[in-house]
């Protein structure tokens, strides 16, 4: 939160009070949610007077005062010993446009990229050197879940990959990624985390042409990161032009390569003969900088377990303007207002009852969301809120469009009895619901939770075309849905608070086995013998894992894990039902030879 010069905070809470006032008749002491209430929380926070609340500039801070101004108004309490602004430090740095730079050999020639016209890095890149061949892995997409992996068959280790944006299918309805939606296969740092799991050096990202013209405005972001983070990250991930992707082909036109790509032409089909020399270096300054996540809470009323507290959160921030356009204010209506808007209805519910619950519920707003969850991992890492007192926590990231798709529900297979408390509580709201299981994306505030073992829930209605657009408007949201998500958040939170403490949900880890895995074709399959939900092959060993210690190789079919069999689709599930520290027996095949295993399943790495 930036008070202006010389202002204390004092005087910005007193200022943030005054403003709630304003629009407040929209919002009764009533216990029903009314559509108009969330519209005219996202109204606001989605106008273009916020300017996108982008992390570090006012419009932030003003959608922190908004949402301080409301808890306030509706009587509940900043967190013991603070006040409703949780602030921590940051540092901005800019990439250097004179010593960035990149030199592609392609074609018999040298090409040279300058930072802001042939490539940009991503705000998450890392900074360093790097020369090596450049690979194509298609949307370098690996979804098991899918029975779909872009690197089965390409070696990318060591050398840096070219990926298209977004996924297959873009506008297929009946695609396995959404289709007209966007899974979460689609973001910017999922693909470039993948590219680091296969073993790749860094990561290029092209828009493929059926997807679009090459009109991204490709100027350097600054990135952020919090004040105590050890910058030693040299993984590049960049952004670069249709015109110079195009230069990596030869004869091959790229709009050809991106339908042949489409069709189902597999990447490994597909090579290229480029060679890249790249540096990404920062400018010599720093700049200091704070914002603020916003929380309150609802003290509970059993002298047990109110020291036992549930978090309900959502971030507020969104990625700002552009450089260029007509319309430059990238308002975020669905990222994340719709969240936000979702958290501040139940906020006022429950602060309006009659009786408390028998927990402490937690209301935050989180800043710095779209630059690597910066501050629910702050909150965390500064112990701004007590991580022994944290027994759950509750996300809103993105609930206002696709209604004609089901809510998605992510968290209900990483802890004991999860699922049936959603399912009981949608019973009275009838929404349809898509459950995911162990899958968890790492993307949003959730993941810092789900990282320290705390139970989590995170609801989301998925990506579209005008995430992280300046279409994405509040008139777009489906407002009847919201209240519906609302209504389904508060019933599933008062089961959670009143909940006795021994059916209360319990964290399971995951169990980590360390191996990235392909399917089996289908004529092997048969010459082995196996069934159609049996083996996986094993297509790489990770360093420091339990499959390494234990001598699995490059090449082994897994077939079973204690005894039951494990396939393309059902190994992430069966490992995680295992969990971290369990002893288990893999049966599998080497050379033709069955043979028997044990190891001990560890628990996965914490950025895995």
């Amino acid at each position: 939160m930036r008070s202006t010069p010389g202002e204390p905070w004092k005087a910005c809470i007193a200022r943030a009070l005054v403003f709630s006032a304003i629009g407040l008749a929209a919002v009764d002491g009533a216990w029903s949610v009314q559509e108009s209430e969330l519209r005219s929380h996202v109204e606001y926070l989605a106008s273009d007077a916020l300017e996108g609340r982008a992390t570090g500039e006012p419009g932030c801070d003003l959608a922190a005062e908004y949402i301080a101004g409301r808890f306030a108004s509706w009587g509940l309490e900043p967190l013991p010993g603070n006040s409703y602004f949780l602030e921590y430090a940051l540092q901005r740095r800019a990439f250097d446009a004179r010593e960035s730079r990149a030199i592609l050999r392609a074609d018999g020639r040298r090409h040279y990229g300058q930072l802001g016209r042939e490539f940009q890095p991503f705000w998450f890149s890392g900074v360093g050197s790097v020369e090596a061949d450049v690979v194509f892995a298609g949307y370098g997409i690996t979804a098991p879940e899918l029975g779909y992996d872009d690197y089965r068959g390409v070696d990318v280790a060591g050398k840096l990959v070219l990926v298209l944006r977004y996924e297959p299918g873009r506008d297929d309805p009946d695609s396995p990624f959404d289709g007209a939606s966007h899974s979460q296969h689609a973001y910017f740092e999922t693909k470039a985390r993948v590219a680091r799991e296969h073993g790749a050096a860094g990561m290029l990202l092209v828009t493929g042409p059926l997807h679009g013209r090459d009109d991204e405005d490709l100027g350097s972001e600054p990135r952020l990161t919090l004040a105590t983070t050890e910058e030693d990250d040299t993984f590049p991930a960049l952004h670069i032009s249709q015109k110079w992707a195009a230069l990596m082909w030869g004869d091959l036109d790229l709009a050809e390569l991106h339908r042949r790509v489409e069709a189902g032409e597999h990447p490994s089909a597909l090579r290229l003969d480029a060679h890249m020399q790249l540096a990404v270096v920062y400018g010599d300054s720093k700049e200091e900088l704070r914002s603020a996540n916003v929380a309150a809470i609802l003290p509970g009323r059993d002298p047990l377990l109110r020291n036992e507290w549930i978090v309900v959160g959502a971030h507020h921030d969104h990625i700002g303007t552009a450089r260029t356009g007509r319309d430059r204010v990238f308002n975020g209506a669905d990222d994340n207002a719709s969240g936000t808007a979702v958290l501040l209805a139940m906020a006022r519910q429950w602060a309006s009852r009659a009786e408390p619950p028998r927990r402490s519920i937690v209301f935050v707003t989180f800043s710095g969301e779209e630059r690597g969850l910066l501050g629910s991992r702050a909150i965390l890492e500064q112990e701004r809120i007590p991580l022994e007192k944290i027994q759950f926590m509750i996300n809103f990231d993105m609930v206002g469009r696709n209604p004609r798709r089901p809510v998605a529900v992510f968290g209900d297979g990483i802890a004991t009895g999860v699922r049936d408390v959603v399912e009981d509580a949608n019973a009275s709201v009838s929404l349809e619901l898509q459950f995911h299981g162990r899958r968890i994306p790492r993307n949003s505030d959730h993941s810092s939770f789900y990282r320290r073992d705390v139970p989590v829930l995170a609801f989301f209605t998925g990506l579209h075309d005008d995430y992280h657009s300046v279409r994405d408007h509040a008139d777009k949201l489906d407002y009847g849905r919201m209240v519906e998500i609302a209504a389904l958040g508060s019933a599933v939170l008062e089961r959670l608070a009143d909940m006795e403490p021994e059916r209360f949900p319990r964290f399971q880890a995951a169990g980590f086995l360390g191996i990235q895995h392909a399917e089996i074709p289908r004529a092997e399959r048969r010459r082995l013998g196996l069934a159609e939900d049996e083996g996986v092959r094993i297509e790489r060993v990770l360093d420091d894992s339990p499959a390494k210690a234990a001598g699995l190789l490059r090449g082994d079919v897994l077939l079973r894990v204690e005894g039951r069999p494990v396939g393309y689709e059902s190994i992430v599930d069966r490992l995680g039902d295992l969990g971290a520290g369990s002893e288990v027996e893999l049966e599998l095949l080497r050379d033709g030879e069955t043979q028997w295993i044990r190891l001990t399943l560890a628990r996965r790495p914490a950025d895995g």
